[in-house]
Order: structure tokens, then sequence, then C-alpha cells
């Protein structure tokens, strides 16, 4: 490296600049890496801040300036920023914050952001007036949150109920009420607690016993906690039973003690509930008194409430005209408001949610299912490979043991031959080169031999040949023999030097020379009874009238096992179409006919 920068930069200046630029372009990476850990650190910190102490959270937040960082870090801060925002009740004016986090952890980012992420899309949609919406990610943060999540499972199942219980859907508000509880584990004791509370109240419209239930569960953890919300809840809940069962007196004793401590934090429902209470016990001058001091209404349910009391009033002093110019507007709010704001929309966005995912799941199934099918069929397609191969190399084996023995047998047959025919193989490698001239050589030869000798000459020069081939063979299965490769290998490589052999010496012409003059002309008729024959199953012809053994013929031809032989000979001898039991039968009535000499 050095000698490179000394002939790039010969001045010793301009390599102290280059070493300098360097050394700032490291400090710069280091100092970026410690920025962005330190305001990873920070985030990490407030994350732990944002639930308890969420108006911290936010003045520590807005210390950070979430565009200058890089995108995770910026998705991570718009996250927390939101939830601190909703922990502090302060409604969402837009889902930018949101949509920016959502848009990096839908593929990015742990578990916990993401499921996190998910959820808050639903409460800022909820706040933004989207309550369809709100149901879609609440529903999607049920399903897709992991089984052991009880904090977030409960809390989507949580705002539902809610949703449904705005709506006045009081079936479904309960239903997810319900599963809220039976998830709840030590850390989600509190949304226990408020779908408690909850149900209660529903309950105490469509069944008393079961909202008593309810009202005691609240009330045994109001006296172990020190609870205002939760007590005050539980005294207006008391109340609401006393009247829905006709106990005005205890009604009306349970809301003025509510009003006693939590005077401004009643709800306009308890108020008009302590007036109906007192005008049922015909105490006019008291329930005149306690409407007087009731807020304004200030929501359409609270307007029925109002006419309700008005209605209640005018007929007590007997004014019913007025009663029922009351009753009318009462029923005419209740018609457009309450029944027109049944929760039918979030039944059907809530379904669709459970199809879509189930459809997912199921698509899921599908291809864990292929992909365990198809792992299945590899696994199988290896094995038959495998164990092909070793059937290969096993049949490969028995083909070099048989060699050997071959060889052997061979070599001794060449020895004595040589011994006892030293004169004629002379005589023979003389006449070798005459043999493969032209056919004027061929003719000057027959004018000078008779046929018999010339016959026995080629019949010679056959074996020589042969011999020569099998003595180069042999060389081959010395050397397999000595290094130790596979058997496989070395067949391979057998029947490459085989097949080179036997073209050279045209082997297969001198055989078929050889079998017609030594069996009646047999491959000749052959030809002319089935002139379809294919070539290669006429080199099994004459293997096979040659008698070679079922494993030379596996060699000579290149058989993998010798069952294929057997299998074409079976083929062979359909195709001739013969009613013979073998093919060797077959074969042998072309050399015992004397048709064709």
């Amino acid at each position: 490296m050095r000698f490179l920068l000394d002939i790039l930069f010969p001045s010793v200046r301009l390599r102290g600049l280059l070493h300098a630029f360097f050394i700032m372009v490291v400090a710069c990476g280091v100092a970026c890496c410690n920025r962005y850990g330190e305001a990873e650190a920070r985030l990490v910190a407030i994350d732990s801040l944002v639930c308890d102490q969420p108006d911290s959270a936010l003045s520590l937040l807005a210390d950070i300036n979430g565009d200058s960082l890089p995108t995770d870090l910026q998705a991570y801060h718009s996250l927390l920023t939101v939830q601190a925002l909703y922990k502090a009740y302060i409604p969402a004016t837009s889902d930018t914050l949101i949509r920016r986090a959502w848009d990096y952890y839908r593929d990015h980012g742990p578990y916990d952001r993401r499921i996190r992420a998910m959820l808050y899309m639903g409460t800022v949609a909820e706040e933004l007036g989207h309550p369809d919406s709100a149901m879609r990610w609440y529903k999607r943060t049920e399903l897709e949150s992991r089984p052991d999540d009880h904090h977030y499972r409960t809390f989507s199942q949580m705002v539902m109920g809610i949703l449904y219980q705005h709506f006045h859907t009081h079936k479904y508000a309960i239903k997810h009420y319900r599963e809220a509880i039976s998830n709840t584990d030590s850390s989600t004791k509190n949304i226990s607690l408020y779908c408690t509370q909850q149900l209660a109240q529903i309950y105490l419209m469509e069944n008393i016993d079961s909202a008593k239930f309810f009202i005691n569960q609240v009330s045994q953890y109001v006296k172990g906690a020190n609870d205002s919300t939760y007590m005050l809840a539980n005294m207006l809940n008391k109340s609401m039973m006393w009247f829905y069962n006709e106990e005005y007196d205890s009604a009306k004793l349970t809301t003025l003690a509510a009003i006693e401590l939590f005077n401004d934090k009643v709800p306009y429902t308890n108020w008009s509930q302590l007036v109906m209470s007192c005008s049922k016990l015909d105490e006019l001058d008291s329930a005149e008194y306690y409407f007087s001091r009731m807020p304004s209404p200030a929501t359409p349910k609270d307007s029925i409430f109002y006419y309700e009391i008005l209605q209640t009033l005018n007929k007590g002093h007997g004014k019913w005209k007025d009663a029922l110019k009351y009753e009318k507007q009462s029923n005419n709010i209740l018609d457009k408001v309450l029944l027109n704001e049944r929760g039918d929309a979030l039944i059907q966005v809530e379904n669709q949610v459970q199809i879509e995912h189930e459809s997912r799941i199921g698509n899921n199934r599908y291809l864990i299912l292929a992909l365990t099918v198809l792992l299945v069929l590899s696994s199988i397609s290896v094995f038959v490979i495998i164990r092909r191969k070793r059937k290969t190399e096993e049949f490969a084996e028995e083909q070099v043991l048989w060699l050997k023995g071959q060889f052997d047998e061979a070599k001794t047959r060449i020895e004595d031959l040589q011994n006892k025919n030293t004169e004629l193989l002379d005589h023979v490698s003389t006449l070798q080169s005459e043999l493969i001239l032209s056919n004027q050589d061929i003719e000057r030869l027959k004018s000078t031999l008779s046929d018999a000798e010339l016959m026995k000459l080629v019949n010679v020069q056959f074996k020589v040949a042969f011999q020569k081939c099998i003595q180069r063979l042999g060389d081959i299965a010395t050397e397999y023999y000595e290094h130790g490769d596979e058997a496989t290998c070395f067949i391979g490589r057998f029947k490459s030097e085989f097949d080179t052999c036997w073209k050279s010496q045209n082997f297969w012409t001198a055989m078929e020379n050889h079998i017609n003059a030594s069996r009646n002309n047999a491959i000749r008729k052959i030809k002319d009874t089935h002139p379809e024959i294919a070539i290669y199953e006429l080199h099994l012809v004459m293997l096979v009238m040659l008698d070679f053994d079922p494993m030379a013929i596996a060699i000579c031809l290149g058989y993998k096992n010798t069952s294929v032989l057997y299998s074409m000979k079976n083929k062979l001898k359909k195709k001739l179409k013969t009613d013979s039991k073998t093919l060797e039968e077959y074969l042998e009535t072309f050399i015992q006919d004397d048709s064709i000499s």
C-alpha cells in the first residue's frame, strides 16, 4: 500500500494531505455511528416512559429532530410520538406519523414495533373518524399477534369491544370483552378490569344477574386498591343496577354518594337516573332540583335522556300534552341517532379481515404442504439415485472380477498359442498388412491360396488381433488394481478403450464373416429374413450365436447390468415375431437351415 502511494503521490505534501483526508473520513464515520447509536439509546429510554409518563416522553421526543435520523430511527421516533399522544389523551389530527412508522415496520424491524405500529394505525384511524378502518387494523393486530403476546392481543380485543359498544352492537362488544378477559395475564390486569367494568355496564340493560356478577368482581378490586376511577365506575354501575331492578331508594342514595365524591365526573346518564329515581319515588321537588343541577346535554344520547326526564316530570305534574311532545322528540332522536349507528359495517369489516387472514394462513399451509411434498419427492429421488449408483457400482465390481478371470485365462491361452504356433504367427504377421490392403491384394491372395487356407489365415488374424486387444485391456485392469480406483470409473475407461479397439480392428465385420463361414451363413439369412433389424440388435445376435457369457455381452454392448440383456432379448424376440421359446432356439433354426448356402 505504501509503495502504491509513493507511485501515485510522489510529493510528501500530497501524501500528508491524503492521510489527513483519510483520518477525517474515519473520524466522521465514527462520529456518525456514535451519534446514531446515541439517538437509538435515547429512543429506547423514552420507550420505557411512554406508557406511564407520556407527557415527559412527548417533551423528550420534541427535543429530537426525527427528520435527521436514519430511516429505522425515524420510524421508531414517529411510533413513539403517536403512542405518547394516545397515552396523553391528545387526539390525532393526521396519520402522517403513524403511516411513516407502518411503511417501515411493515417489512422491517422487530415484531414488537411492527405489531405496535399496526395497533396504533387503528387508534389513529378511530380518532380521525374512520371506525371501519380502525376495526380492520384492530382485527389484524389480534390475528397477527403471537399466542404468547397477551398485551397486544388483549388490548386489540378491548378496543374492538369499545368500538362495538359505542355503536350499540352489544352482542359483539360482549364477545370481545370476554375474549380479552380470557387472554389476560399478570401484565394485563388493568385491561381485564376495564373489560369487566364495561361488561357490567352492558349487562345492566340485558341481564341483571350477569351485571351483578361483574359488578362484584370490580368491587373486590376496589376494596383492595384505592383507584378512584374504578370506584366511580362501580358506584355508577351499582346505582344503575338498583334503578333497573326498581330499587329506586338504593339507586338514589348510590348516585348521590357518587356525586358527593366525584361531582363533575358523574356522567349525564347517571344524573338523569337520579332525577328519574326521585320521580319514581314521587319526590317531584327533589327531581326538579337535581334536574336544575344537571349539566347541559353534550351528545345526542344525552338529549334523549333530557327529553325523557322532561316527559317524566310533565307526567308527574299532569301535563300530558307536553309529556307527549317530549316523548316524540325523544323517539325522533333515538331513530335518527341510535338506530342508525349500529355496528353492522364493523361486523362486515371484522369478518372480512378474518376471512383474509384464514385465506392467507390456508395459502401458507398449502405452500408448506407443497414444500413438504417436494422435499419428500426430492428425498426419494436422492435415495433412488444413490441406490441406483450403488447398484451400478456393485455390478461394475462384478464386471471387474469377471474380467480379471478372463484376463488371466486369456493371458494363459496367448502364451500357449505363442509357444505352439510360433511359425504360424510369424507367417501371419507378414500377411497382416496385406489382409487390410485393397480388394486387389485380397484377390491376389485368393489366386495363390485355396479357400480353406484363406479362411484359416483370416481366423488366425482375428484371433491374434483379439488377443492383442485383450492384452491392452489387461494392462488397464492391472493399473486399476494398482491404484484402486472406483469400479465404475474403471469400467467406463475400459468400455471406451474396448470400443476403440473393436472399431479399429473392425471386429464386428470379422465376427459376421466368421459366423457366416462357420454357421451356414446364419447372419446373411437373418438380414434377408428380417431387413428391419437394427445394427445394435445384430451385434446382440452375433454375440449370442458365439455363446458369449452374459457378463461378456453386457460389457461388449455397454449394458448397465445383466437384467438389461434379458430385456433386450425379449424385445428382439417380439420384434422378430417368432414362436420359439427363446431367442437362442430361433437363431439355431438359421444355422440348421440349408436353403441358403
